[in-house]
């Protein structure tokens, strides 16, 4: 017999067990205590069977511990073997082991509980049984012989379970350790592309003026002796600019710069990309205002070169003829071209209609960032299907006061523990109408239909 289960119960119930059996006869393989109206013939292994099918289904209905209830019924099917004044008492209602097991059943949890905090090492709850079983396997075939009516007691420790992640980390914010990845990622925006590319000069006078020559009139001729001289004229005119203040705050607890390492750079970094998108949305494609510039899309002027054509053009054509109609005029410098990644990579796509070879005019660089002499870049901020051309050095910016970045409190703010940074900055935008023309901004597809050779 290996599972001897009565006896999981600890020393405090084993001695109660063995007490029992002294005072209850029954007990000690007697028969008074026995309820049940199965036959009492001791030879009758049917009334064996009977008695213990009848406790096996008790115990399962009152058993809570599937370990108990497994155990209970291996050493319910091995008290077969035993003479059937054993089987009686072992299944007596009231001071059978059933009625012991069912103590056991909550004690048995409580000592596993306390077996978890001691951090031991033990063995498997059948290890120890096994272990008992062969240990005392001498006086079992006593007890078999009915030589002998007691067993040693078993002394069980309930098996810690094994220390598992989902059982050991009572929270999992700081256990396992965590490494960081170092900084904080910025969240993907439109970058100030276009203002990057202005140039800009700059001034400590919050006004700035400049002269035009306008309105001329007469012209220089040939003349014979004694003729009166050709005469000319014109007139001066004056234009001054006040410069435009772009700026935004942030207030701030000083517990989070506390708290934070690196928070003061994140909030200056913010204040300084809000800033600088403003001033590029502000310079490309602003409407104008007494407070805020006009962008350099409202001074651009639409293609208007007629005689410019050409068969089945694409878009490297569009803005070759754009160059053209800049370069056509009294202007001089150096062209940018602005289109949008989207219509740059249509571009670069473009293939023979038949043979599928990619085509590349010869006015335009192997990378296709030079078209015509004109330096091309890509801005998100351009629509697509639309493009400027242009010669940025007509576009004024002076700088007034650059990004200047204060912190400070108002109101209460010191009390409260907030702080508030600022971040301005002032600049002059301005353009000669003297020069107007040197802008371009139409779309690709009006270009195409005014440039289409018949």
């Amino acid at each position: 017999m290996k599972h001897n289960n009565f006896f999981l119960c600890g020393n405090k119930l084993n001695s109660d067990f063995h007490r029992g059996m002294r005072r209850h006869p029954a007990l000690r393989f007697g028969s008074a205590a026995f309820k049940t109206d199965a036959p009492t013939d001791d030879d009758d292994a049917d009334a064996k069977e009977a008695l213990l099918v009848q406790v096996r289904a008790a115990a399962k209905e009152t058993l809570t511990s599937d370990k108990l209830y497994k155990e209970f019924e291996k050493m319910n099917n091995e008290w077969k073997k035993f003479p059937l004044e054993a089987v009686r008492a072992f299944c007596d209602e009231k001071e059978g082991v059933l009625a012991r097991f069912a103590n056991m059943d909550a004690k048995f949890l409580e000592l596993e509980t306390r077996a978890n905090n001691s951090g031991q090492k033990e063995l498997t709850l059948r290890g120890q049984i096994e272990k008992w079983t062969t240990d005392n396997k001498d006086a079992i075939a006593s007890i078999k012989a009915g030589t002998r009516r007691e067993l040693p007691p078993m002394e069980i420790r309930a098996v810690a379970s094994p220390m598992l992640p989902s059982n050991t980390y009572v929270t999992t914010t700081y256990l396992p350790p965590i490494s960081w990845e170092a900084g904080v990622n910025d969240i993907p925006r439109a970058q100030p592309t276009f203002w990057d590319y202005l140039t800009k000069g700059a001034t400590d006078s919050p006004a700035f003026g400049w002269v035009n020559k306008t309105n001329v009139q007469g012209a220089a001729g040939f003349i014979g002796p004694g003729v009166l001289k050709p005469n000319i004229s014109f007139q001066l005119q004056t234009f001054i600019s006040t410069y435009r203040k772009v700026a935004v705050t942030d207030k701030v607890a000083q517990e989070l710069l506390w708290d934070i390492k690196g928070m003061e750079t994140l909030i200056k970094d913010e204040i300084r990309y809000q800033i600088l998108i403003a001033c590029n949305t502000a310079v490309f494609s602003g409407t104008g205002s007494a407070t805020s510039p006009t962008g350099i899309t409202k001074l651009a002027v639409a293609y208007t070169l007629t005689t410019i054509k050409t068969k089945t053009p694409n878009y490297f054509d569009v803005l070759r003829a754009a160059v053209a109609q800049l370069r056509s005029g009294n202007l001089t410098g150096d062209i940018t071209i602005v289109i949008n990644p989207i219509d740059s990579a249509n571009m670069d796509m473009t293939k023979a209609s038949t043979a599928g070879t990619y085509l590349m005019p010869s006015f335009v660089t192997a990378d296709g960032k030079t078209i015509a002499g004109a330096t091309v870049i890509e801005d998100a901020s351009m629509p697509v299907g639309s493009f400027f051309a242009g010669f940025l050095r007509y576009y004024k910016i002076l700088i007034y006061k650059p990004l200047i970045l204060t912190f400070g409190w108002e109101n209460d703010d010191f009390t409260k523990n907030l702080i508030t940074y600022l971040g301005e900055l002032a600049f002059h935008q301005y353009f000669n109408t003297a020069y107007t023309g040197a802008f371009i901004y139409d779309t690709f597809a009006l270009v195409l239909t005014a440039i289409t050779a018949p």
